[in-house]
């Protein structure tokens, strides 16, 4: 709690005193002046309208900016000090809709959805692509489509953006989830920036309004025609823009990104345009791309450390999974040829040869174990040293990653440890069953039950650390590189 309070203080300390001003005191809250036109500016048709004072939603909206800004803090506050659950859970509590005052539950009008949506609506580009995107927060964070991002020598191409008024911004890549199609940039240059909550599809159902914003065009009123658990489909009268579109609500609220269009006919002969977007998708996602998840389906939009460092991941992967000395391990105790059917036996060894039996099948799976704990043993050794020589430049990945590879290196570590205490115990018990071959004075038939029960475990043991090292080294952890 006293952390959170330093940085909500020195948030406070960091605002020009005018801004101060214009956040806390309703009394310094003036209506803004007419933009000034650009003469690059796009002209947008369709609907349209303006307001001359702001609306009670937009002035609750500016004070609850800075609260925002203030999670994003103590949330990367948090990343920083390796508590990322933490980090993601705060990071998320923004994308959810906040209960607003009755006076802002209704619909806006369509012009007034043109003037409060249209300032948020800007072009992406890079050397050869384009993409829409919405402002949605005041430093210009900008979600948009995944699927404008592409690749040269130098890495991902650097960004534009222009603004609605036709100025230009550079901008960088925040974070990326492609499988979902969406992706999040920061307008590099310091400012205020106009923008629009994004609530996602929160609050929307089928028949509800909704309206398709493109840059430089007109905004077109649409309608949700499906709502189903992977997302929303709508109709709009309307064909796409060749760089795509931003989703938005009757409250002029950032509903999402296309992940999908199609063009039909209707049963009246109305060219209509469908849209799918999978939100729920989106905001899942969205407070680890906002802490830098990169997760690409393309994998040469990775850098050479990114591929490395997948390779290595893969490697444990594939290794346990078509290890012969981990399957060995597992199957050795288990079978139809198990410790039950010695176990019967026991009672008729008068002269000690089934004793010996006992004794060589131990040591033949104690050997097998053996082997399986010092192929696990090599696999995280390996994976240590990589981790470690490549930490310099591991250090230079988005924060999430990083956050990533320190959890694998955490788990790999305790691993490697633990793998070493197994193998150091299955070597003893290996040569402790050589020497009772050879010597059977002292060996009960308790003790080989017990030790073969032990044997059993082990079994138990290599099965259950294939499951877990198979889903550690798989999935979303190893595709973010």
């Amino acid at each position: 709690m006293t952390r959170r309070i330093g940085l909500a203080l020195l948030l406070l300390t960091l605002i020009p005193a005018s801004v101060h001003a214009a956040w806390w005191n309703p009394f310094t809250w003036k209506t803004p002046a007419a933009p000034v036109a650009s003469t690059t500016a796009p002209v947008a048709t369709g609907i349209s309208g303006s307001r001359v004072a702001p609306t009670v939603e937009e002035l609750q909206q500016r004070i609850a900016d800075l609260e925002v800004q203030l999670r994003d803090a103590v949330a990367r506050a948090d990343l920083a000090e390796g508590n990322a659950a933490k980090a993601i859970a705060s990071i998320a509590a923004q994308s959810k809709p906040v209960a607003a005052p009755a006076v802002a539950n209704a619909s806006l009008s369509d012009s007034e959805v043109a003037a409060k949506v249209r300032p948020s609506i800007v072009l992406i580009e890079t050397a050869t692509s384009t993409a829409v995107g919405a402002i949605i927060d005041s430093s210009g964070r900008i979600v948009t489509d995944a699927r404008i991002w592409v690749k040269d020598q130098a890495g991902i191409t650097p960004l534009t953006v222009t603004l609605s008024t036709g100025v230009k911004k550079s901008a960088k890549l925040v974070g990326i989830d492609e499988i979902r199609g969406v992706a999040l940039i920061q307008i590099t240059t310091a400012g205020s920036y106009p923008y629009l909550k994004a609530v996602y599809e929160s609050g929307l159902s089928a028949g509800d309004a909704a309206y398709v914003a493109g840059y430089g065009a007109p905004i077109v009123k649409a309608s949700v025609y499906k709502k189903t658990a992977d997302g929303l489909e709508l109709i709009a009268d309307a064909k796409p823009q060749d760089n795509g579109n931003v989703i938005v609500t009757a409250k002029g609220d950032v509903a999402g990104i296309p992940s999908k269009f199609s063009c039909r006919v209707l049963e009246e002969g109305t060219h209509c345009l469908k849209y799918t977007l999978n939100a729920s998708a989106i905001q899942a996602t969205m407070a680890k791309v906002a802490l830098g998840m990169r997760l690409f389906i393309r994998k040469e939009y990775s850098s050479p450390i990114e591929q490395d460092v997948r390779g290595q991941l893969d490697g444990v992967y594939q290794g346990v999974k078509t290890s012969g000395a981990v399957e060995y391990a597992i199957a050795a105790a288990s079978g139809p040829n198990n410790f039950d059917n010695f176990n019967s036996k026991l009672g008729q060894d008068e002269d000690g040869k089934m004793t010996k039996l006992y004794l060589q099948k131990m040591k033949q799976i104690a050997e097998a174990m053996v082997s399986g704990a010092d192929f696990l043993k090599n696999q995280t050794y390996n994976l240590r040293t990589f981790l470690i020589d490549h930490s310099a430049a591991i250090g230079e990945l988005g924060s999430y990653q990083i956050k990533v590879a320190k959890d694998i290196q955490a788990l790999n570590s305790a691993k490697l440890a633990e793998y070493s205490a197994k193998l150091d115990l299955l070597t003893k018990k290996k040569n402790d069953y050589d020497a009772r071959i050879a010597s059977q004075a002292g060996t009960t038939h308790d003790y080989l039950m017990e030790e073969g029960s032990f044997l059993e475990g082990m079994s138990d043991y290599f099965r259950a650390e294939q499951k877990t090292l198979l889903s550690a080294f798989s999935g979303e952890y190893v595709s973010i590189f």
